[in-house]
């Protein structure tokens, strides 16, 4: 983790505001922490800071536990990436959430 080749934040992330551009932003089993209403404005804020090619990373343990939050994801991201082999992962791109 110490290797200066990653920066990692831990904040608020309704009210965070990031310096820069960044190629990912994670969120480990915490994007469920944000209001389902919430969830698409505090996502596209912080899509406007990755770069043209870059996305945002949700690992899930549980997507049914969790259903609200992934449709909403559904309504506004076609074409979501999902990766089920041992954890739930979920990738979204800047253009996905900026269309």
């Amino acid at each position: 983790v110490f290797d200066n080749k990653a920066d990692w934040v831990v904040s608020d992330v309704e009210s965070f505001k990031p310096d820069g551009y960044w190629e990912v932003i994670c969120f480990i089993e915490s994007i469920y922490y944000v209001p389902v209403a919430k969830l698409l404005p505090v996502l596209r804020g912080l899509a406007e800071h990755l770069t043209e090619e870059g996305s945002i990373i949700m690992r899930l343990g549980n997507f049914s536990r969790h259903i609200d939050h992934m449709r909403e994801l559904g309504h506004c991201c076609g074409g979501l990436e999902i990766k089920t082999d041992s954890d739930s992962i979920l990738r979204i791109t800047r253009s996905q959430l900026l269309r």
